[in-house]
């Protein structure tokens, strides 16, 4: 086994950061695709939620101080995702296969973090998967509210919610073994399966609902 950090131990800074950039250039990104109507402060609003939303829904969820608030580097990170959208945007595809990398390393970094974070504080593993979902779906389910769109989570489309659940599940699996191979695993399942279904155009089903009779 290679000499890793143990991840589950303590959490570092630059991934805590590293995450909420990744999320801010997502968040700011959506707001200047090809057809949004949002000024920049919507643009700043996009980048704040899914740059800091699921750390918030994480640590409200294990009923700790928010860290969003409690370090000058992540709004920090949220401003730097903006600026890097305004003066790069033009250099950036911002549909595409750029927004589905940047929206399936959001997904994996949050997911992997929320769930590293819920087992420091001995939660229970079925807790750990609530910690590790809420952290890696609440902030692109809120822009997508704000969009005026369905969340991708709750509608059928590519398996968004169970990639989530998947790479949750990955780290828990590896977990044991080592914290810093368990969030390389998560990440990667995550961002892998949500390139291969949207190439092979694999999605959910949509549920049949009950008669009346």
């Amino acid at each position: 086994m290679p000499n890793l950090p143990n991840l589950a131990e303590a959490t570092p800074l630059w991934l805590l950061l590293l995450t909420t950039l990744v999320g801010a250039i997502e968040g700011a990104a959506r707001g200047r695709q090809p057809g949004s109507d949002v000024d920049i402060m919507g643009m700043a609003v996009f980048a704040l939620f899914l740059g800091l939303g699921g750390g918030l829904a994480r640590d409200m969820l294990l009923g700790l101080p928010a860290a969003a608030i409690q370090s000058f580097w992540y709004p920090t990170m949220v401003v730097l995702g903006v600026l890097i959208v305004l003066t790069l945007g033009r250099f950036i595809p911002l549909r595409g296969w750029t927004m589905v990398t940047l929206d399936a390393l959001t997904l994996g970094l949050y997911a992997a973090i929320g769930t590293q974070k819920a087992l420091n504080f001995d939660v229970p593993l079925i807790g750990a998967v609530v910690v590790g979902l809420f952290a890696s779906l609440t902030g692109g389910a809120i822009v997508s509210l704000l969009q005026q769109e369905r969340p991708a989570v709750i509608t059928p489309s590519a398996p968004y919610g169970l990639l989530a659940l998947g790479g949750v599940l990955v780290y828990l699996a590896l977990a044991p073994l080592s914290g810093a191979l368990a969030a390389i695993a998560c990440l990667t399942f995550v961002v892998a399966s949500r390139i291969v279904t949207l190439r092979r155009g694999i999605t959910t089903g949509r549920v049949t609902p009950l008669s009346d009779d």
